[in-house]
């Protein structure tokens, strides 16, 4: 109960898997404040209390969805990346790639869900990172 009322109290975007939102960014529209801090401080500490309380939660989308907000927040931390929006598709795209590698363990298994599930456009450049 306290991890559903820190979700609708501080960011209501934390809420959910965190998969169909992500490939709708990388689409090319522009959701905002869905990749930002609060949501990524939401939904960890949503996802702590969630699991500490017995509740089943996929690993998948959640560490998709945190990996996302990360590598936005980093993105911002370089000119180069954080104005440029293609740049940031393909940071964001890697990012998706590390949460299912997170998630499962399985490095190729990550590239190969970015390539098939999340990217529209995926450069071969991005592969290597």
């Amino acid at each position: 109960m306290l991890a559903s009322m820190f979700v609708h109290s501080f960011a209501p975007y934390a809420c959910g898997s965190g998969i169909p939102e992500i490939k709708t960014i990388l689409s090319g529209f522009i959701i905002r404040g869905y990749l930002g801090k609060w949501t990524l401080l939401t939904k960890s500490v949503g996802m702590m209390l969630a699991v500490s309380a017995g509740l089943s939660l996929g690993k998948e989308g959640p560490f998709v969805h945190v990996a996302a907000c990360c590598g936005n927040i980093f993105s911002y931390l370089f000119p180069k990346y954080g104005s440029n929006e293609a740049k940031k598709r393909e940071i964001l795209s890697a990012a998706a790639a590390a949460g299912v590698i997170v998630a499962f363990g399985a490095p190729i298994g990550g590239v190969l869900f970015s390539l098939e599930e999340v990217s529209y456009y995926f450069p071969l450049k991005t592969l290597w990172r």
